[in-house]
C-alpha cells in the first residue's frame, strides 16, 4: 500500500509540473505557443496523455481550432526498453517449452533467429523480428513479427486514469473523455483482443485482392505477447520519391478504406502511415490491430449522401446528411443557420485543396455550433488525411474527393445483400432507394457520371450485363458482383 502511494504521489508530481508549463504557456505566450507546450508535454507523459490529447484534437468546439490544429500530429514517442527486458516478457508469457520454438531466441549479441534491437517501438511496446519454428513439423521455420509489451504498461495506464479521475473532480465532461481513452487503451493493451481483431480485419477483407492482413499465430500469442506473419514492404515514407508506387498506394488505400466504411462498417482503428505497407507485388499491407472502430448502417449511409452533395456543391444537403451522421444536433440549432455559414466559410477557402478545405470549414463551424466528432466519423478523418497528402505529393493535381466518388457511387448502386431470407428485397428496395437518391442529384446538379452508372444498374438488374468489368487483382473490396463472399461474378 505504501509502495502504490508512493507511486501515486510520484505520479502527480509529474503530471502538476506538466500543467504548471502549459499554464505558463498559455498566459505568458501566445495561443500557438501554448498548444505547443502542451503537445510537448503531452508526449512527455506517456500514452494515455497522448491518447486523451488525439480525444481533445476532435473537439474544436471545445477546445479551438488552434490547440485542436496542434495536437491533430500528436504521436506517442518514447525511448525503447532493453532486450534484456523483452526477453523475460517472453519468457513469462510463454514459458521454456514454447520459448524453444524462436530457434535461437537468447537475447543474446549475435543470435541468428532473434533480432537483438527492435525495429518499432511504441509506449505500450516494441516489436522485433525472430524466427519461429512451425509446430509439427520437422523443418519449417518462418519469418514473424513479435511484438512485446513494454514492462508496467497496464499498470501504468490503470494509474494514470486514477490520477487524472482524481484530478478533474466531477467534471462530467472530461470524465468521459478519460473514460474513453482509458477503455482504448486497455483494450489496446490485450493483444489477445488485437489478435481477434487482426483475423476479423483479415475474414473483412478476405475479397480484396490487394490487401494484406498478416496471419496470427495462436499458439505464441498471449495477453502481453503478439506474434504476427512477416511482411515485406515499404512504407509511404520509403517510397516518398517514387511518385508512381505513391500514388498506387495512395488509391489502394482509398479504396480500401472506403470499402470498410461502406461494405463492413468496420474501419481499422489506427490508419497513419507507419501502419501501412506496399509490398514488391503491388499489394497494400496492414499493421496494427489493437483498436477497430465500428459504424452504424445509417450512418454509413448518411456518409454515402454527404459525399455526393460535398463533390455537387449542394451545402444545405450536406449539412442535413451532418444531422444523420450525428455530428450535428438538429435540437440545439438552426440547421439553415448552419448551411449559410457553411456556405460561407467553404468558399472562403477555395485555394485549399479539397480535404483541407473541408476539414478547416467542419472544424470552424464546429466550434462556434458545437459539432460532435462521434470515432468513426474523427477516424475517417485520420484515415483520409495523410492519404490526401500522400496523393499530392506524388501529383500535384491529386482530388481525394474525386478519387472516392466513384467508388462511393458504385458501391450505392449495388448495395451488399444481407443473410436473411428477406435479404434480396432489402437489397432491391436498397438499390431503388439510392437509384431515386442520385437521380434527384442529376436534376439538380447535372451529374453526368451518375447517369452512366443508373443505365448500367439498371442494365444489370435486366440481365443485360454486369455493371462493369475491373481487373482480377482489383476485385474484392465492394466488388463481389453476385455478393456469395467468393469474389465471382453471378452468371446473367
Amino acid at each position: 500500500r505504501d509502495l502504490r502511494a508512493k507511486d501515486d504521489s510520484k505520479r502527480m508530481a509529474q503530471i502538476s509540473r506538466a500543467a504548471l508549463k502549459v499554464i505558463a504557456g498559455f498566459l505568458f505566450s501566445t495561443r500557438i505557443r501554448g498548444a505547443r507546450v502542451l503537445k510537448r508535454e503531452l508526449t512527455s507523459l506517456g500514452p494515455t496523455f497522448v491518447k486523451l490529447g488525439q480525444a481533445i484534437a476532435t473537439r474544436p468546439d471545445v477546445f479551438g481550432d488552434v490547440v485542436t490544429t496542434e495536437l491533430a500530429t500528436l504521436h506517442d514517442q518514447c525511448t525503447t526498453f532493453s532486450s534484456e527486458e523483452a526477453y523475460e516478457v517472453l519468457r513469462d508469457e510463454l514459458g521454456d517449452e514454447k520459448l524453444c520454438l524462436f530457434r535461437g531466441a537468447t537475447g543474446q549479441k549475435g543470435s541468428k533467429f532473434w533480432e537483438e534491437e527492435p525495429i518499432a517501438a511504441a509506449s505500450l511496446g516494441q516489436v522485433y523480428k525472430a524466427r519461429l519454428k512451425i509446430e509439427n513439423s520437422k523443418d519449417d521455420v518462418v519469418d514473424v513479427a513479435v511484438k512485446v509489451q513494454r514492462p508496467g504498461a497496464r499498470g501504468q495506464i490503470l494509474l494514470d486514469v486514477k490520477t487524472l479521475k482524481r484530478t478533474i473532480g466531477q467534471s462530467s465532461y472530461f470524465e468521459e473523455i478519460v473514460n474513453l481513452v482509458g477503455d482504448t487503451l486497455l483494450e489496446e493493451v490485450d493483444y489477445l483482443k488485437e489478435a481477434s481483431n487482426a483475423k476479423e480485419f483479415a475474414t473483412i477483407q478476405r475479397d480484396c485482392k490487394f490487401v494484406v492482413v498478416p496471419r496470427v499465430y495462436d499458439s505464441v500469442t498471449t495477453s502481453r505477447v503478439l506474434v504476427l506473419e512477416w511482411i515485406e514492404g515499404q512504407s509511404p515514407k520509403e517510397i516518398a520519391n517514387d511518385k508512381e508506387k505513391l500514388l498506387d498506394l495512395t488509391n489502394r488505400a482509398i479504396q480500401c478504406t472506403i470499402a470498410q466504411l461502406l461494405c463492413s462498417n468496420v474501419l481499422h482503428g489506427d490508419p497513419h502511415g507507419g501502419n501501412l505497407l506496399y509490398t514488391a507485388d503491388r499489394k497494400l499491407a496492414y499493421l496494427d490491430f489493437g483498436v477497430l472502430c465500428r459504424v452504424k448502417p445509417e450512418q454509413a449511409q448518411a456518409l454515402l449522401n454527404s459525399s455526393v452533395h460535398i463533390v455537387n456543391k449542394q451545402y444545405r444537403d450536406f449539412v442535413y446528411d451532418l444531422v444523420d451522421m450525428e455530428v450535428l444536433d438538429d435540437q440545439k440549432v438552426s440547421v439553415e443557420e448552419v448551411v449559410e455559414a457553411f456556405d460561407k466559410e467553404y468558399s472562403q477557402n477555395a485555394n485549399l485543396s479539397d480535404q483541407m478545405r473541408l476539414n478547416n470549414t467542419m472544424m470552424k463551424l464546429g466550434y462556434v455550433y458545437k459539432f460532435n466528432a462521434p470515432p468513426y466519423y474523427t477516424t475517417l478523418i485520420r484515415a483520409l488525411a495523410p492519404l490526401e497528402g500522400y496523393g499530392l505529393s506524388a501529383d500535384p493535381k491529386f482530388n481525394i474527393l474525386s478519387a472516392c466518388y466513384p467508388l462511393i457511387i458504385k458501391k450505392m448502386l449495388n448495395p451488399q445483400p444481407t443473410s436473411d431470407t428477406r435479404g434480396p428485397v432489402r437489397t432491391f428496395l436498397s438499390l431503388v432507394r439510392n437509384a431515386i437518391f442520385l437521380l434527384s442529384t442529376v436534376i439538380r446538379g447535372i451529374l453526368w457520371g451518375a447517369i452512366v452508372e443508373l443505365v448500367r444498374a439498371a442494365k444489370k438488374l435486366m440481365g443485360m450485363g454486369p455493371i462493369g468489368k475491373v481487373d482480377a487483382d482489383e476485385k474484392g473490396c465492394c466488388e463481389d458482383e453476385d455478393g456469395d463472399g467468393d469474389g465471382q461474378e453471378a452468371p446473367a
